[in-house]
This record gives C-alpha cells, sequence and structure tokens, in this order.
C-alpha cells in the first residue's frame, strides 16, 4: 500500500513540475515551442490520466503496481 501512495505522489509531483515548465513555454512565441508544448500538454494528460487510474485501482482495493510490472 505504501508504494501506492509514493507512486501517486511522484506522478503528482511530476505533473505539477511538467505544467509549470508549460506555463513557462506559452511566454515564448517561437514555432519550435508551440511543438513542444503540444507534446508536453499530451504527456500531462497522459500522467494526469495514468495518476486517476492508480487511485481508482487503489480505491478498489487492487494492487496497481502488480498490474504495472507484474508479480
Amino acid at each position: 500500500m505504501n508504494e501506492q501512495i509514493y507512486l501517486i505522489l511522484i506522478l503528482i509531483f511530476i505533473i505539477i513540475v511538467l505544467s509549470r515548465f508549460i506555463v513557462r513555454l506559452y511566454s515564448i512565441n517561437h514555432p519550435r515551442v508551440r511543438s513542444a508544448i503540444f507534446y508536453f500538454r499530451m504527456l500531462l494528460g497522459f500522467l494526469i490520466a495514468m495518476t486517476i487510474y492508480i487511485i481508482i485501482e487503489v480505491i478498489r482495493g487492487h494492487n496497481a503496481l502488480e498490474r504495472f510490472y507484474g508479480g
């Protein structure tokens, strides 16, 4: 159970750092930065979806780490 909580906290930390980085990129007006913002937003959406999935699995009582890494 502790490993799942640590995984959720690590994912939330990565989401916060990535979202702050994306906000800083918005101030730069360059075509390359626009594509980078697009891909970072896709990554951010994936991380948020993965965090929600892990939280739902923890609430159901399943071990989310076994689903990801086998066991």
